[in-house]
């Protein structure tokens, strides 16, 4: 018998949401939270430990749904502990296991995933608290209630109007916080700066730069607070591990960490929203970031400036304000190639800027690589005339199917003078 489709929560219309709230937990709260995120941890390992037997004895393994079926078949007898938590640290457990799954199979890369889960000091890990609109109670104030673990105040307000669907609990960086997904009702048609079509380069320094020649500079948060970093985890090290002095010191490091992390995040959410804001089409890349970090692509830089997290940020914006995300192919070397010929300079190494050995026109490299980026943005609207002029003054000149690449800013080379303040403002 064909299992019945349910049917979805969503209003018509609506809009998918998420929102991290930090939490105010109870004693009894986070002694269950603990027991929870072991749970899933236990789970996910689990399933990793079966798809793992299977694969290096060649043999046909169960799919992930058979596991999380087998799994609450016999946890009251085999695992009586998962019993004492919600069924939706199960679920969580193995939806997340799922995830891996498919992302480890979409890698070119492949390097022994999906990687065991190990059991932190600190008691850093998530888990699933809460799945679907009944289960999550949210009274429009402050507190949230979910099965098991009652009532729990949040320290912010959700927006107005919003209807929260499922609550996921993460431990980081010593702060406990809700992952609260929720529709939310359509924004309003934005008043754009520009009706324009645009493509944008992300990258190192500069951390993103438009096709019209505008550039936002990259704060590197990370990099900034090195030496501070350092201290703090010097002063961990030298303390006895689960004493008093050692949890002070693991708190100080927490705090840096967070603090790094929300300058970062905050950098990415203005930038991201003025991008979707200021264009109605938008080319941008397909980048590996993980590949390119295993290569060896200046993968401390990289890190820092999290360019996969602000490429995520612009897409799903994107939706929110009905803006049209064109991405080009991963493999077209856009930095490479020049937007005035198309000529390809495959001799090109990390400089800054360079001159095409075609035409002997002198590039920038970010911005020469957005320019690239607007053309499969100009294609997607149907343009085809070779005489329609671009944002940038550039005629539109040949078909290509560009990607991105990124690329560090060399010592000594003078920045663009033409700078978008608004962009720049926006950090």
């Amino acid at each position: 018998m064909p299992k019945k489709k349910q049917n979805s929560t969503r209003p018509e219309g609506w809009l998918a949401a998420g929102l991290a709230v930090p939490l105010a937990l109870t004693c009894r709260q986070r002694e269950y939270a603990r027991r929870a995120v072991g749970v899933a941890r236990f789970v996910y390992n689990l399933a990793a430990a079966t798809h793992q037997f299977h694969r290096r004895n060649r043999l046909k393994g169960p799919s992930v749904p058979e596991m999380a079926r087998a799994f609450n078949a016999a946890k009251r007898e085999d695992y009586p502990f998962a019993a004492e938590v919600s069924k939706f640290v199960a679920q969580g457990g193995f939806r997340d296991f799922e995830n891996a799954l498919k992302r480890w199979r979409d890698t070119a890369i492949k390097s022994g995933a999906p990687h065991f889960k190990r059991k932190k000091r600190t008691g850093e890990g998530g888990f699933l608290a809460a799945s679907g609109v009944a289960c999550v109670q949210y009274d429009d104030c402050r507190w949230i209630k979910q099965p098991y673990l009652g009532s729990v105040k949040l320290q912010r307000q959700l927006p107005a109007g919003a209807i929260p669907y499922e609550v996921q609990f993460v431990f980081r960086n010593g702060q406990g916080l809700a992952g609260v997904a929720y529709w939310k009702p359509p924004l309003p048609a934005p008043a754009r700066e520009t009706q324009a079509v645009g493509g944008v380069d992300v990258g190192i320094d500069p951390l993103a730069a438009d096709s019209d020649g505008h550039e936002c500079p990259n704060s590197k948060p990370d990099e900034a607070a090195l030496r501070k970093r350092r201290r703090r985890q010097w002063a961990l090290a030298r303390r006895t591990p689960n004493s008093r002095g050692w949890w002070a010191a693991q708190r100080r490091l927490d705090q840096l960490n967070r603090r790094i992390t929300g300058l970062r995040n905050d950098a990415q959410h203005q930038l991201s929203r003025h991008l979707v804001r200021a264009y109605h089409t938008l080319g941008i890349e397909s980048l590996n970031v993980r590949g390119m970090i295993a290569a060896g692509l200046q993968p401390k830089a990289l890190s820092d400036a999290a360019i996969g997290g602000l490429l995520a940020k612009i897409r799903y914006k994107a939706e929110w304000y009905g803006t049209r995300i064109v991405q080009a192919s991963q493999w077209y070397p856009s930095s490479k190639t020049c937007a005035d010929c198309g000529a390809v300079n495959g001799e090109l190494g990390r400089e800054r800027r360079w001159a095409c050995p075609a035409c002997g026109v002198i590039h920038d490299r970010n911005r020469n690589a957005a320019r690239n980026l607007l053309k499969p943005a100009i294609e997607a609207l149907g343009v085809v005339d070779p005489d329609v002029m671009l944002g940038d003054g550039a005629a539109l000149a040949g078909v290509v199917l560009p990607a991105g690449e990124t690329a560090p800013r060399e010592p000594g080379t003078e920045p663009i003078p033409a700078v978008n303040q608004q962009l720049a403002l926006a950090l």
